[in-house]
């Protein structure tokens, strides 16, 4: 077994491979680059593992764990493949037990005696979102693949940006993003996301819209791709001629908003405040306003 790919630069915590060991991993806490605990794993029978975790008391309440078994889980259902994980929390733990449980493990009712918590593969892909792959033109493709798996060369996932613009006011809309989020947490940007499977792009641009502003808009209109691999952005247009305050932040995903003249807008994409990709995706539109 190759663990070699979970030697991961996170946002809050880094996995490592432990010198002469290829089973245990431990996670260092980037704040103070220190070792926050280790994450063990045990190839068992029929490509199932079992996985052992400790955390140290100063850090079991600031969420490192949670994510880095997090990761450890999504490693090896959506790359290595396995067919199920177990996690045995012999002195019922219940600060292991949180952990355990907000990464979807489920007591196992056959060997409940022993705290043991089983996940298997076609559990953990029910929740997990499928996202429309395209080839380089924006042809969409059939094959179907899940967020989080190992991209795949050649393919890629498709995004929509989308610019609102509202025709009633001339001004144009931008969200701040929440301050828990892993990338860019704070950052303002405009509306946008993934793709879902089988999605028309059109509609897909509409969708992340009301989803994301609670705005309904009137029309969007499509003005470019970009490839910045793994993902292929469709970037669009969104107008709608509604009241400033119609806006519906969404829980978990943005925290403000601000509608901006023509001038402002521009102003806010000079600024350090706007995650940089975003910035080269929007430039030549952005300029043409």
């Amino acid at each position: 077994m190759n663990l070699i790919t979970l030697g991961l630069e996170l946002n809050t915590y880094r996995l490592l491979i432990k010198p002469k060991d290829s089973t245990k991993l431990l996670i260092i806490y980037k704040k103070d680059n220190k070792e926050a605990g280790y994450i063990i794993i045990n190839p068992i029978d029929n490509n199932s593992f079992d996985i052992k975790f400790n955390i140290s008391e100063s850090y079991s309440k600031i969420g490192v764990g949670t994510e880095a078994l997090r990761e450890v889980v999504r490693y090896l259902f959506m790359e290595y493949k396995a067919d199920s994980i177990k996690i045995v929390n012999a002195i019922n733990n219940k600060k292991a037990e949180r952990v355990i449980i907000k990464n979807r493990f489920i007591l196992d009712k056959a060997d409940s005696s022993n705290n043991y918590y089983s996940l298997d593969r076609a559990e953990y892909y029910k929740k997990k979102e499928k996202v429309q792959l395209f080839d380089k033109d924006g042809n969409s493709l059939d094959d179907i693949f899940f967020r989080g798996e190992k991209f795949i060369d050649g393919k890629y996932v498709g995004v929509v940006d989308i610019i609102i613009y509202n025709t009633k006011y001339d001004k144009f809309l931008m969200t701040r993003r929440d301050l828990n989020k892993e990338t860019y947490p704070g950052f303002w940007e405009i509306s946008g996301g993934a793709i879902d499977y089988g999605e028309d792009i059109n509609s897909a641009a509409l969708r992340e819209a009301k989803e994301e502003t609670g705005i309904a808009l009137n029309k969007v209109e499509y003005k470019y791709s970009t490839l910045l691999e793994p993902m292929l952005y469709f970037t669009y247009m969104g107008y709608i001629d509604c009241e400033l305050d119609t806006v519906v932040l969404q829980e978990k995903e943005t925290i403000d908003y601000k509608w901006l003249e023509k001038d402002e807008f521009k102003q806010m994409y000079e600024g350090f405040n706007v995650p940089d990709k975003q910035k080269l995706r929007l430039s030549s539109l952005i300029k043409k306003l």
